[in-house]
């Protein structure tokens, strides 16, 4: 089973990279396509962090989770090199099972990722009304894609995309926002619990845990900031900011998952553990303080943006090496400081 599931990844991502050499569309990896290179990378990863879990077994759960993800990514990534060859006139699927492929990938990933901790790291839910609220999340998600087959029945535009027919039909496109945010809310919620779980463990278990709310924590701020950005202000969060936080903070959610269960202690991986988290630490951080004094100097002191994004940026750097020795000595063991 592990072994057909990094076959099963890997095979799309060759077949996508077909799909884009055959229709000479290799911008579908540089350009707009970025996002879409992106997705098959992680669904790689994930997929070798749910053949570790499976192949280690007892952890049945965590690695059915990964599983779904990894097949969301692979299918995300397909669905964008088919919908970009599609628009340069390339081969491409009937526009409503296009536009359902994608759906549907989107909202799977978005999901597994917001339930992901649930069943970290043993591989099992602690309560059942978290079942409850996953089944909840599915049947929602399932109920806001139903109505792409019927709008999108008569469709030929091969470009076409259910966005569109959305805003004619206010209801749908309220229900649209409302599934958005439900995978955002419902991850805050397991953070809450992931936190106090947290607190509650000692140990390896707490280091484990402690590690899983650190990626988990990053990746949903961006993503909260994000949607928070564009409907507040109709602004979107720099592309390099989101491209700098958002997969890696993703990738981290594997690579702890893969490194729980690869070692029994995690006392050896805490060094690489402090740098990974010390790294997390000052991206978030200094990322943070330089948008925060970007908008200070050129709303509250209104000089030019360019001087203003120079001098944010120089600051910046100046805080780096106080803030990474700041960020060592927070995460070193109570034992080894003097």
């Amino acid at each position: 089973m592990a072994a057909v599931l990094v076959m099963g990844c890997t095979a799309v991502a060759i077949a996508s990279a077909v799909v884009a050499v055959a229709e000479r569309s290799l911008d579908l990896y540089t350009n707009v396509g970025s996002w879409t290179a992106r997705a098959f990378v992680m669904s790689l990863c994930f997929a070798a962090a749910a053949a570790v879990v499976l192949q280690a077994g007892g952890r049945r759960g965590l690695g059915r989770v990964l599983t779904i993800a990894a097949v969301g990514l692979s299918a995300y990534g397909m669905g964008g090199v088919l919908f970009y060859a599609a628009k340069n006139g390339g081969w491409h699927l009937h526009p409503p099972l296009l536009s359902l492929l994608r759906g549907m990938a989107n909202f799977t990933v978005y999901g597994c990722l917001a339930v992901l901790p649930l069943w970290f790291p043993h591989g099992r839910l602690e309560h059942r009304y978290w079942r409850r609220t996953v089944i909840t999340m599915a049947v929602a998600f399932t109920l806001h894609l139903a109505p792409i087959l019927w709008y999108g029945r008569g469709v030929t535009n091969v470009a076409w995309t259910a966005d569109a027919t959305a805003k004619e039909h206010a209801w749908w496109e309220c229900y649209g926002y409302v599934m958005i945010w439900m995978p955002r809310l419902v991850a805050v919620a397991v953070l809450i619990d992931l936190l106090r779980r947290q607190r509650a463990a000692t140990g390896l278990l707490r280091r484990q845990l402690t590690a899983m709310a650190v990626g988990f924590a990053v990746y949903w701020a961006v993503q909260i900031l994000y949607q928070l950005l564009e409907r507040s202000s109709g602004r979107h969060l720099a592309e390099w900011l989101l491209y700098a936080l958002n997969a890696p903070a993703a990738l981290s959610l594997a690579l702890i998952t893969i490194a729980t269960v690869y070692r029994e202690d995690l006392t050896t991986f805490d060094r690489f553990l402090r740098r990974s988290l010390i790294g997390v630490g000052l991206i978030v951080g200094l990322s943070s303080a330089y948008y925060g004094m970007f908008l200070g100097l050129s709303q509250l002191l209104t000089l030019p943006a360019d001087l203003s994004a120079a001098i944010a940026s120089a600051l910046s750097v100046l805080a780096l090496r106080p803030a990474a020795g700041l960020l060592w000595r927070a995460g070193e063991p109570a034992a080894l400081r003097p």
